[in-house]
């Protein structure tokens, strides 16, 4: 799976959520270095492998500047990552949107071609979410523009759980399996759905890619 050029680059925007206290880390888990850039812009960088339609959601727009990326603002404030989507969604002009949190240091674009391609084979679905094991990743999913309205609904309800809210929509899971399938190995797998969440968890990030990287 190579999509390199921009004969190949695909009709989706890539979102990333930049909120967050980051309140288990101490710190800001986006701007944290990793092998030379921060965490965002591995992101970021990988995702316009896939595509040159990107948006940071994110309420401090000053941190974020040097992505030179179009920046949101949440349109519903302190409401959780859920309010990140739902920004994210009211501004793409696709109708597939690649959401993810700024905490996934091993997200490839590998994994949002499986997600499009199965988009592509089924009939009509307003949420393509992984599910590793027995966890569903529904902030690392595909969203159509079509869950716009009952998400917003949601959050004008004060429903704000992303995994609770993904019941009401009509979702597609993709397995582990299926991402094997696709010639992705388990290792490759694994590391794509990995977030950190505490220091000991950026610090294993660290020990990875300073072993693997050189």
């Amino acid at each position: 799976m190579t999509i390199i050029n921009e004969s190949k680059r695909l009709n989706v925007t890539g979102v990333i959520l930049a909120g967050g206290k980051s309140s288990r880390m101490g710190m800001n888990k986006a701007l944290l270095p990793i092998h030379g850039n921060e965490t965002i812009q591995r992101l970021r960088n990988e995702l316009l492998i896939l595509t040159d339609r990107l948006i940071i959601v994110t309420n401090e727009t000053e941190s974020y500047k040097f992505l030179k990326q179009p920046l949101i603002h949440d349109n519903y404030e302190n409401k959780g990552p859920l309010a990140g989507i739902q920004a994210g969604l009211a501004a793409s002009n696709t109708e597939w949107n690649f959401i993810t949190a700024c905490d996934m240091p091993f997200l490839t674009y590998q994994v949002v071609e499986v997600l499009l391609t199965r988009a592509g084979k089924l009939p009509y679905k307003q949420v393509i979410v992984p599910q590793i094991g027995k966890k569903k990743q529904p902030l690392s999913a595909l969203y159509h523009t079509s869950s716009l309205p009952f998400i917003t609904d949601c959050l004008m309800k004060n429903k704000l759980k992303v995994s609770e809210v993904l019941t009401g929509l009509d979702y597609e899971i993709i397995t582990e399996q299926d991402f094997l399938k696709a010639g992705l190995n388990a290792g490759t797998v694994e590391r794509n759905f990995f977030n950190m969440n505490s220091r000991e968890d950026y610090e294993r990030v660290k020990r990875y890619v300073n072993k693997n990287y050189r």
